[in-house]
């Protein structure tokens, strides 16, 4: 009994200085907008708030003093405030390039040489498997330039000083209003001004919700299942996963992801040597370590993509426990962005990430003086380290979307936010849903996929835009028109057809295929197609999927000058055996009457200008280690790791054709590839061959692309004249080395550098055969050519322009130096 009374008495006690402690608000004044991580010291113990700005003050405190990345310190009185107060901080306006690093030791270095060393143990995906839920939304909004928040948000802040060079220090927001000069509006813009802030008020201009589930095992397995999406106003699949995308899911790779666009990580290997560290604070933790606080930026005169914010690192095993950071220059950057990420122990085994926020702004894209404002947040929950997971469940497909993940149910979705709506985001769906359905929105999004295929929507058909105008030199300008049913019609069958006239050739063409979806996540198709047209000469092509609406494409054919009239009737079939390996059968009955009076000599020296031959064979595409997503039954190429291999092999059968018994295959190797701090190496070595007799139609020429239209392309001899050179057997390599484009303070010029080798060789057996033809040579002692080019010296938006030298050299070069020169353009299309 004696003891039994303080144990009651601790019992009744312990929940009244328990619930007695206060949970309170740091947040930026007016939008009540909480503050991350704060650092605060409450009865003289130093703890930090959590990602959202909440922080936990004991019933003893009276003073509490907090401490901000980008704001001034504060010392409140926080006895007399009331649970779920709101404490306000001042943003600091010091410039970036205000900050000095003085000569010394510097003890930051010593902790960030732990982090790197201990960066792939920490990672998220290194020695542990897991399993986590996932819920992220993402939400776009206008707001206005000259609103209060912009005197007082470090963010939109610094957002003014470096996108539009004012110095916000001291600064209120009628003199911030004054710099921006806004403009004087009559009535009747001053009414629409008044809508639209009206409508911002009450509404979003987006939100997005998707909810996955994420797995890993190790050493490089994972997968992440698409589960539930929702979009206000879309239903687009392809924006589903756009909440996770936007940044990385860790911050511990060499470089860092923010919206397509790289940044080299501080604490990537050799990172100090471009980075300044400040160690700004340090921390006792409940768990008896210690969490020190480091601001990195840039160091003076380094001119690289580069990073500034804080990181936390812990000493127990050198992880990062949160991290703020955003570009440290705008550059030629669209948007202006900042990343939030929070870490949790889990499990006492590993730090995890379990939040995520992304904030950014486009300044340039402007309504009524309000810029599109993002913001996205995504909270990793369900965490099971070491889960049983089996190999089997995993393949190449790294993201996929589950077929009902757009139609799932509202009970669904509260079970899968933390968060419930607000009225605001409720709103925002209404509304938006309401005009996406008043101007048939998703059909417009549907039809902008279509169009960056090539294709417009009209109803029940499509129109073929690539069918429409073309050139090259056999034909000249290709006038036409082209037409396929749509989904519309059948989601299994598509039925299509064309028809085209050359303005050189002064020839009709037409043909019309049918094509049958056999299975949808294989993406097996079979095809049956008739066309009568003109074929190049000398060329094994692949059968990829019809050509989209691409520059590169279009360039390829302006080069095309031999050509042969054939009338085909194909069926084929291809699709994919596994993830990462496509394979297709080929059957083409085809007839040719050979073009320019060429004429081949037989056995019996009859001389052929037409032929009918029938050919077999097989086609093979393996992309060993690619990473894909499977989204509505189409892949996509998010990861390349492995060189990507194409095989062809044709079989020609003697008994149709007149005088041929031929084989001919082609291999291609090829890669394009991103290495830290060094680029992009894109290389193609490919091989072809023909084995017997065979007219030059199935021999084999290399892309030529030197000559009138002054356009460099990666993967072609630049200085080559097109069908200078044929071959029964051919080899070529082709190399291109780009660097990456050197941050500058002008955004017309943007400058990276491409350094170009190509190099073929080839051997013509029977050239004797080939009566009447084009004069052409053969590459037996070799071909070489290199080049520099200067890319995107001149930039407007996304487009660059720039200029390249070509120089051939060895066996087939032109006595006068000055004649193995070719200038060219380059032309760049780049969203960065």
């Amino acid at each position: 009994m004696r003891n039994f009374l303080p144990g009651l008495f601790l019992l009744l006690i312990f929940p009244t200085v328990f619930f007695a402690q206060k949970t309170l608000l740091v947040a930026e004044f007016p939008e009540v907008e909480g503050i991350p991580f704060v650092q605060y010291t409450d009865n003289g113990v130093k703890k930090v708030g959590d990602i959202n700005g909440y922080i936990s003050i004991s019933p003893e405190s009276r003073f509490v003093t907090l401490k901000s990345f980008g704001y001034y310190d504060t010392t409140v009185n926080v006895l007399s405030l009331k649970d779920s107060a709101v404490i306000f901080m001042r943003a600091e306006n010091a410039l970036l390039d205000e900050i000095k690093i003085k000569p010394g030791v510097n003890p930051a270095l010593r902790i960030i040489d732990n982090v790197i060393a201990n960066r792939k143990k920490n990672h998220p995906k290194s020695d542990m498997a897991y399993k986590a839920d996932t819920y992220s939304k993402f939400l776009f909004s206008m707001d206005s330039l000259f609103d209060n928040s912009f005197a007082t948000n470090p963010f939109q802040d610094s957002l003014l000083r470096r996108w539009y060079n004012i110095d916000t220090t001291a600064m209120n927001t009628a003199k911030a209003a004054d710099t921006l000069q806004k403009p004087e509006m009559d009535s009747l813009d001053k009414q629409q001004g008044e809508l639209i802030d009206q409508f911002f008020s009450k509404s979003h201009l987006m939100i997005m919700e998707n909810a996955s589930i994420k797995e890993f095992m190790p050493p490089y397995r994972e997968k992440e299942t698409i589960t539930a999406y929702k979009i206000s106003g879309l239903n687009s699949p392809y924006l589903a996963n756009f909440a996770n995308e936007i940044q990385a899911f860790s911050f511990y790779d060499n470089t860092f992801e923010l919206l397509g666009s790289s940044y080299i990580n501080p604490i990537a290997f050799g990172a100090p040597k471009k980075y300044a560290y400040i160690l700004e604070d340090t921390i006792l933790t409940e768990r008896g370590d210690t969490t020190f606080v480091i601001r990195f930026l840039p160091k003076v005169n380094k001119n690289f993509d580069a990073l500034y914010g804080q990181l936390y690192i812990n000493t127990s095993t050198w992880a990062i426990e949160k991290v703020i950071a955003e570009p440290a220059l705008k550059g030629d950057k669209i948007f202006y962005i900042r990343i939030i990420q929070n870490y949790e122990f889990i499990e006492n085994k590993k730090w995890f990430p379990t939040s995520l926020i992304t904030e950014f702004s486009a300044p340039d894209l402007k309504i009524n003086n309000k810029i599109l404002n993002g913001k996205g947040f995504t909270q990793v929950k369900s965490i099971v380290l070491n889960p049983q997971l089996k190999k089997r469940d995993f393949n190449n497909i790294i993201i996929e979307t589950e077929e009902d993940a757009g139609t799932v149910k509202e009970d669904k979705w509260k079970e899968e936010r933390t968060v419930a709506l607000t009225e605001k985001e409720k709103n925002t769906y209404q509304t938006i849903d309401s005009v996406a359905k008043a101007t048939n929105l998703n059909e417009r999004i549907q039809a902008l996929e279509y169009l960056l295929k090539g294709k417009v929507p009209i109803g029940y058909i499509n129109l073929d835009l690539t069918k429409i105008i073309d050139y090259n030199m056999y034909e000249g300008y290709r006038l036409g028109a082209g037409i396929e049913t749509s989904r519309k019609f059948s989601k299994i069958v598509t039925i299509g057809g064309y028809f085209a006239y050359g303005t050189s050739d002064k020839g009709w063409k037409y043909g019309g295929f049918t094509d049958f979806l056999l299975n949808k996540k294989n993406n097996v198709h079979l095809k049956v197609a008739y066309h009568d047209d003109v074929l190049d000469r000398g060329m094994v092509d692949f059968e990829t999927k019809p050509r989209e609406l691409s520059l590169r494409s279009y360039y390829n054919n302006f080069y095309i000058r031999n050509k042969e009239k054939q009338r085909s009737a194909k069926l084929s079939i291809y699709g994919k055996l596994w993830s990462n390996f496509q394979m297709g059968a080929i059957a083409d009955y085809q007839r040719l009457w050979f073009t320019e009076s060429y004429q081949y000599i037989t056995d019996d020296n009859k001389l052929l200008q037409k032929t009918d031959l029938l050919e077999v064979g097989t086609e093979m595409i393996w992309t060993p280690g690619a990473k894909w997503s499977l989204i509505e039954g189409q892949y996509f190429k998010i990861k390349e790791v492995f060189p990507t291999v194409k095989f062809k092999l044709i079989k020609n059968i003697p008994s149709v054709s007149d005088a041929f018994d031929y084989w001919r295959m082609r291999l291609d190797i090829s890669q394009v590839h991103k290495i830290y701090r060094f680029g992009r190496i894109e290389w193609l070595l490919t091989g072809s061959k023909t084995i017997g007799n065979a007219p030059l139609f199935v021999q084999n020429t290399p892309l030529a692309t030197g000559g009138r239209f002054h356009l460099t392309i990666p993967n072609s001899f630049e200085t080559m004249l097109p069908n200078t050179f044929y071959a029964t057997e051919y080899a070529a390599l082709f190399f291109r080395w780009t660097t990456e484009s050197w941050a500058t303070k002008l955004k017309f010029f943007q400058p990276s550098l491409s350094v170009h080798h190509a190099m073929g060789i080839g051997r013509m057996s029977d050239k004797g055969r080939h009566a009447n033809a084009l004069t052409f040579h053969t590459m037996e002692k070799g071909y070489y050519e290199s080049g520099l080019v200067v890319n995107k010296i001149l930039c407007a938006s996304t487009i660059g322009l720039g200029v390249g030298v070509f120089y051939h050299y060895g066996p087939y070069s032109q006595p006068k130096a000055a004649d193995n020169f070719t200038y060219k353009l380059s032309l760049v299309i780049s969203l960065k």
